[in-house]
């Protein structure tokens, strides 16, 4: 994600001549609409049998909500029937909200992803977390789930 201030400039040159050319500079800050920590979700496994992860996103939409996670493979290489390869793996997930607002008036929201897999091979792809932002209805973050140690 690109956020932060920034600023561009350009040359005008012109025919006038009290001033053949101008340099214009247009500057501002990019916000985004949900910001996500971190960048790449590793969900491995915990002592309980569960696999879990802890991410943050922070929005300035005051009551904003999770309504789903979805893990998706980028390897298609089935382990049961073919039909399955495309699949997702449902993750679950709890929403806790800070009670304070940051400095750039967004809100931070931690997420915490678990899921009991029985897999033994690592599977890399992508959570795809569905909200209810107007602006961001699905962010897309790439991961992995590791596999399960014998």
């Amino acid at each position: 994600m690109h956020n932060g201030p920034f600023r561009k400039y350009v040359t005008v040159i012109s025919n006038a001549k009290n001033s053949p050319s101008m340099r214009l500079s247009l500057g501002g800050t990019i916000k985004s609409d949900i910001n996500y920590t971190p960048g790449y979700i590793r969900m491995m496994a915990k002592p309980g049998d569960q696999w879990s992860e802890e991410i943050v996103l922070s929005t300035n939409k005051k009551d904003f909500k999770v309504t789903e996670i979805a893990f998706k493979p980028a390897d298609s290489r089935p382990n049961g029937p073919e039909w399955q390869a495309s699949m997702p793996i449902f993750i679950d997930h709890k929403v806790t909200k800070s009670d304070s607002i940051n400095a750039d008036g967004y809100i931070d929201y931690r997420v915490t992803l678990s899921i009991s897999f029985k897999e033994t091979e690592t599977k890399h792809g992508e959570f795809v977390i569905k909200t209810n932002h107007p602006k961001k209805g699905e962010l897309k973050i790439p991961g992995m789930i590791e596999g399960r140690k014998n």
